[in-house]
């Protein structure tokens, strides 16, 4: 070879690649982790999209009672099912003055929103995965 031919060795080469393998295995959970809380995030959005539909069913009937998913959809048509989202399930417990609706994220964690008789609203999460946006208090 001519001295003025110059190029990247082997070793070089393979020391670059590793570099960049570690850096992806540094950075590719931070990333993953991100993701689980904005489908978290998007679960919880759409729980609370539930309870404004189910107050709005409320005002117009003065019961909690009939508030079913067709009902509510009615009320909210973004309530309706996508894919890849969250997943809502059919409100239940319902009462005059009382109802749960609970809302399953695409990360398996689920968000419930229970009213009480008395008026109390209580926001509890169910955690499978940790790295979502269900906080360790299991409240949002």
């Amino acid at each position: 070879m001519r001295a003025d031919h110059r190029g990247f060795t082997l070793v070089e080469l393979l020391v670059v690649v590793l570099i960049i393998g570690i850096l992806a295995v540094i950075a590719l959970p931070a990333f993953l982790a991100q993701r689980a809380k904005g489908q978290d995030t998007r679960a919880k959005a759409f729980a609370r999209q539930a309870q404004t539909a189910m107050e709005t069913h409320w005002q117009a009937n003065n019961t909690y009672v009939g508030a079913s998913l067709v009902a509510l959809r009615a009320v909210e048509p973004s309530l309706a099912a996508a894919t890849g989202g969250p997943t809502f399930i059919t409100p239940d417990q319902l009462s005059t003055t009382a109802y749960r609706l609970r809302v399953d994220s695409a990360t398996s964690n689920r968000f419930t929103i229970t009213r009480a008789a008395s008026g109390a609203v209580t926001r509890i999460c169910t955690r499978v995965k940790p790295s979502g946006g269900c906080r360790t208090s299991l409240r949002w």
